[in-house]
């Protein structure tokens, strides 16, 4: 799906993510119109980062923070999998099972309202709040603790609201930590945020972005990112459910750009998505 982010537009949807496709579908289009491209946000996936340096010459190219903290997450996980695997041979423990059914405490935020709330544990027999169920869960092993402060110091380190020219200093600090853990799914990820750490430090580029408050379109700044197209995503999900899938692409692709884009006509040949790319407001569109 490739998206406007500062217009909220969908701006087409191809039936491949392969290399070569992308690759020809993107030269379709004139240079003259790729080179006014000020950014581009993408997964990380380096298929996508040479594409967009192909094809986009003039474009800041960032990483969509929310992949690189799902990747640091999945990395904590495959710690906490590796640690329950000491214990299966006694599921009836305490440590088996706050590793196998607490842990969403991982990742639950520690600001949440009923964090410290206590009440009654089937398994320990009394009340306990989820604040001290992590706390045990974290003495298991040296390694989940190790490893949970590092992905609660780059959630911070991601939040931060600081100017560009500190970020990459920080990010180069939390590399080395990653790297000096001694934990192997922690080294893995900072080999991962070495290769992506220009585009991660890119990321933190706030732009202009019209949105809608009160029945008005008002302008406000946000960070780069795929957002919006993750959002959409559960979209076409849903409208293949519905259609209990389609046989046709051209039909499937005419229905979501359809559906998505709130300004679009309907037309029962196919869009011609040139007309979104150089749409320049919310206004309804006369032809497709």
């Amino acid at each position: 799906m490739f998206l406007d982010f500062t217009k909220d537009y969908v701006i087409d949807i191809l039936p491949s993510r392969a290399k070569h496709y992308i690759s020809s579908y993107l030269r379709s289009i004139p240079i003259s119109e790729r080179a006014i491209v000020n950014y581009v946000s993408i997964d990380m996936n380096d298929n996508y980062r040479d594409i967009c340096s192909l094809y986009f010459p003039n474009a800041i190219i960032c990483v969509d923070s929310f992949h690189v903290v799902k990747y640091i997450s999945t990395a904590l996980d495959n710690v906490k999998l590796r640690i329950l695997r000491k214990y299966a041979y006694n599921p009836k423990s305490n440590q088996y099972y706050l590793l196998k059914y607490q842990k969403h405490l991982l990742f639950t935020d520690s600001k949440y309202d009923n964090f410290s709330n206590v009440k009654y544990n089937h398994h320990f027999k009394y009340k306990v709040s989820d604040k001290r169920k992590l706390e045990m869960l974290l003495a298991i092993d040296p390694d989940l603790y190790q490893a949970f402060l590092l992905k609660e110091r780059y959630l911070l380190f991601n939040n931060s609201n600081v100017s560009l020219d500190i970020i990459l200093p920080k990010l180069l600090v939390l590399i080395a930590d990653f790297a000096n853990s001694s934990i192997p799914e922690m080294v893995s990820i900072s080999r991962t945020l070495n290769n992506w750490k220009s585009e991660i430090v890119n990321s933190f580029t706030t732009i202009k972005k019209k949105t809608r408050s009160n029945n008005s379109s008002v302008f406000v700044s946000a960070r780069v990112s795929n957002g919006p197209i993750e959002g959409r995503n559960k979209y076409l999900k849903l409208l293949l459910k519905l259609a209990n899938g389609f046989h046709n692409f051209d039909r499937f692709r005419n229905r979501a750009l359809f559906v998505l884009n709130r300004y679009q006509s309907f037309s029962s040949s196919r869009l011609d998505n040139s007309i979104v790319r150089h749409f320049p407001s919310h206004k309804k569109t006369d032809d497709s």
